[in-house]
């Protein structure tokens, strides 16, 4: 049975545990930095990679508010089973992720934490339904398919719904990079790459 709780030092993602967390560092335009959004998990799944095996929960969040986004999509990757290979720092990697969960877990009221083992994708949307929360989005430099680039967003911090939500100026991009020097996974920092 996979904990998914228990953090590299030998603590508990659940002890202590509080309503907000932040990690240290479509066709749609990625939100602006900082973005605060009340949202709340529409989907989750544990998406194996076919190569490698390697295994995280992907979850999809649906925006709430403010109106002008609502029903807007933001994905989110945990690893919380498996190490992330690029991650700098694999563990310190997945201990961010466990914390995220188990807060994301808290503000839905806690449900998952009291179970032991890994719950299955139904369990945890059963946990989380219709269950809102603030979150802040940060952005990254990804790669599409055909090489080029395009920022996409990753989620920074939850927080209970009681959080203002905040949605910034869009500020004027730079063209993309041709796909010649974009930058590779391995070149993003730990704070820089989502879960």
């Amino acid at each position: 049975m996979t904990d998914i709780w228990g953090l590299s030092t030998g603590e508990n993602a659940t002890e202590d545990v509080s309503t907000s967390y932040e990690v240290a560092s479509g066709s749609f335009e990625a939100f602006p930095e900082g973005t605060k959004l009340l949202a709340m998990v529409t989907d989750a799944e544990w998406r194996k990679n076919d190569q490698t095996g390697l295994e995280n929960l992907s979850l999809t969040w649906t925006v709430v508010k403010p109106e002008e986004v609502a029903n807007r999509k933001v994905f989110q990757s945990l690893w919380l089973t498996d190490l992330q290979p690029e991650a700098k720092d694999p563990e310190k990697k997945r201990d961010k992720a466990r914390r995220m969960f188990a807060a994301i877990d808290a503000n839905a009221g806690g449900k998952l934490a009291k179970k032991p083992g890994k719950p299955d994708a139904e369990a945890i949307l059963i946990a989380l339904a219709n269950k809102q929360m603030v979150i802040r989005l940060g952005e990254y430099e990804g790669r599409t398919r055909d090489g080029g680039t395009v920022m996409r967003n990753y989620v920074q911090a939850v927080g209970p719904k009681t959080e203002e939500t905040y949605l910034p100026q869009p500020t004027k991009r730079e063209a993309p990079r041709p796909a010649a020097s974009r930058v590779v996974a391995s070149d993003f920092d730990d704070s820089e790459i989502p879960f």
